[in-house]
């Protein structure tokens, strides 16, 4: 039949290597798509590793907040319960030694015990509102009144140590975010310098927290005289296992910084100066968050 010319040799060959590259191209694009199948499920299953590993991480923060904060209360509440005692001790040997014990210093003692039962009161209530709201809820909130409830908590435990706060609020900012995260960044950047400060044994600790706006920007900086980071380069600090103290995890810092950047869409920076650390963390105002 080739012989004779019926058929084409050259157009059949030609029509055969067409069918061929169909094939291998309908074979290579099948083969594709699988490869792109899989490579979804595997980013799906790492994408979820990571959000469990991230949740693991926060819990893990939380917890340590949690810890630390229980110490706090037990700081806040030793000192006004020794003073409660003292006064009722006081009452009691009035009562037994003075026969004709005056009304007034009586009354005087009572109102001396309800003040302290109030104070002690109100820091229950300051510590159950930073446990036990949600973290997950997002809400307006100002930052100057999230740093008075962080002085309540930390009063007591400052002044054991003999540590100074000092807040200095140039501009009442308003945000938009969780506070207990909030919170939580301050606390813990706090209760470190307070930890370096006992290592240290400092004669005049102190720690200065200012808040200013600047360009819709709330800017709060947070400077200690506590000898500074010796972690080179400084950034490092913020790494997650980089720590400067024993039996530590070195989570604090860097859970600091997801909280900041990744819900507050802001940043948060550390420097050596004036004989300590200072830490700045620039948020977002609240209408430029949304």
């Amino acid at each position: 039949m080739m012989e004779l010319g019926f058929i084409n040799v050259l157009s059949m060959g030609k029509n055969v290597l067409l069918l061929g590259i169909t094939w291998e191209m309908v074979i290579f694009v099948g083969m594709l798509l699988l490869k792109i199948k899989r490579i979804k499920q595997e980013y799906s299953m790492m994408k979820s590793h990571v959000i469990e590993a991230e949740k693991e991480r926060l819990y893990q923060s939380r917890f340590s907040s949690i810890g630390r904060t229980i110490g706090n209360i037990a700081h806040q509440w030793k000192q006004p319960l020794n003073a409660l005692g003292a006064v009722l001790t006081n009452m009691k040997g009035s009562l037994i030694l003075e026969p004709k014990l005056k009304k007034k210093k009586l009354i005087e003692s009572l109102d001396t015990s309800f003040e302290i039962l109030k104070h002690l009161s109100a820091t229950i209530d300051t510590f159950y509102n930073f446990l036990l709201k949600s973290y997950s809820n997002k809400v307006q909130f100002y930052v100057c009144e999230e740093l008075e409830s962080i002085q309540k908590m930390l009063e007591y435990t400052l002044k054991n140590s003999k540590i100074e706060l000092r807040i200095h609020c140039n501009a009442d900012s308003f945000l938009y975010g969780n506070p207990n995260e909030f919170i939580q960044v301050l606390l813990n950047i706090l209760l470190n310098a307070k930890e370096q400060f006992d290592v240290l044994d400092y004669e005049e600790a102190l720690i200065d927290m200012t808040v200013k706006e600047m360009h819709e920007l709330c800017i709060v900086s947070i400077q200690d005289n506590a000898g500074g980071i010796v972690i080179e380069p400084i950034e490092r600090i913020f790494e997650h296992n980089v720590t400067c103290k024993k039996n530590s995890a070195g989570t604090g810092l860097f859970i600091c910084k997801d909280i900041i950047e990744n819900r507050f869409k802001g940043s948060i920076t550390v420097e050596n100066k004036n004989k300590g650390a200072c830490f700045t963390i620039t948020i977002p105002l609240f209408n430029n968050q949304l």
